[in-house]
């Protein structure tokens, strides 16, 4: 990953971002200098309002675990408003201090929805890893910084599979077993999920990964098994 030092390198990050994106920011942001933060005060009012809608998108991605690096960070907003003389921090933090345990008032029966959700998700993380363990044409994802954040909970294995894709476009005319091999093992790992939630949230992230290929992806599209279809 690129280090971003300054507000403008935040320019074109998407308006709902993956959390690992937004956990990205935040460091960012938290670790520049004050001075010149003060110096672009407007700038940074208007990134962390962006980062706060993105992140009430992402509610249903908040657990025990992640909400710690997010309920700092109002603080750390809340503070800098402070030291700032900025009137509008209360409003521009609350988005961060919201916790597992708020989501769950607010909505009967998410702990087990999300239970299941994590379930879902190791299951489907333990195949990622699995697969690439046994399949030398994946070792490039291994490699991915993205592979290592998903050891720190932070990115979603979905995400994941998009790069298993990504991967897969490049395949060769003798990897063509290969390749069924590895999707068809997607596929069942995702037609034996418990919700549906994680289940469409992959089979989208694979067709937008195969809408940015070009002649690759009707090449890649025939392999695709009717669980991994959207």
């Amino acid at each position: 990953m690129v280090k971003m030092t300054k507000l403008e390198d935040f320019d074109d990050h998407p308006t709902i971002m993956w959390f690992f994106q937004e956990l990205d920011i935040i460091r960012a942001l938290m670790a520049m200098p004050k001075d010149y933060l003060r110096k672009n005060a407007q700038k940074l009012r208007d990134l962390v309002g962006e980062l706060g809608y993105s992140h009430m998108e992402n509610v249903g991605f908040i657990r025990p675990k992640n909400e710690g690096q997010f309920l700092r960070f109002g603080e750390w907003v809340d503070h800098t408003w402070k030291e700032f003389e900025m009137a509008y921090g209360e409003n521009f933090s609350s988005a961060f201090k919201v916790t597992f345990d708020d989501v769950a008032e607010e909505y009967p029966g998410w702990r087990e929805e999300a239970r299941d959700r994590d379930i879902d998700c190791a299951m489907m993380m333990a195949t990622i890893r699995d697969l690439c363990s046994a399949h030398e044409v994946l070792y490039p994802v291994t490699k991915n910084e993205l592979y290592e954040k998903e050891k720190e909970g932070e990115v979603p294995p979905e995400r994941l599979v998009g790069l298993v894709i990504e991967q897969l476009g490049s395949y060769t005319s003798d990897e063509e077993e290969e390749v069924q091999e590895i999707l068809d093992r997607l596929g069942s790992t995702v037609a034996s999920m418990r919700t549906t939630a994680i289940a469409e949230m992959t089979k989208n992230c694979i067709k937008v990964t195969l809408s940015q290929m070009g002649e690759e992806r009707t090449r890649l599209e025939r392999f695709l098994p009717d669980a991994l279809r959207k």
